[in-house]
């Protein structure tokens, strides 16, 4: 599945870098873990659905990224397809997403 241009997500692991991501999140954005769990369990079962649509992927690169769609502050994801399980997502990162004045 690495390198491939469509992401399938019928598993999830969480990479080390993700843990200690979800940990600055919740010490500096002031949300609880509840709160991250909740918007990233609905993240999960919308790429479990139907990923392409979930995410977008970052050119050039092996990672994809999502943005969770619950309430604000919305949450940046960033993840990719495991090399030795074909259908399985590793979480890589995750952070508040900041909107851009037009």
């Amino acid at each position: 599945m690495a390198g491939t241009s469509r992401l399938v997500c019928n598993g999830f692991i969480e990479a080390d870098t993700f843990e200690r991501s979800k940990d600055d999140l919740i010490r500096f954005v002031g949300l609880t873990e509840r709160q991250v769990d909740d918007r990233l369990e609905t993240l999960m079962w919308a790429l479990q659905r139907d990923a392409d649509a979930a995410a977008e992927r970052i050119p050039s690169r092996n990672l994809w990224v999502a943005v969770t769609a619950v309430e604000a502050p919305l949450l940046r994801v960033y993840l990719r397809p495991r090399g030795d399980v074909a259908d399985e997502c590793e979480l890589l990162w995750i952070e508040e997403r900041f909107e851009v004045p037009a």
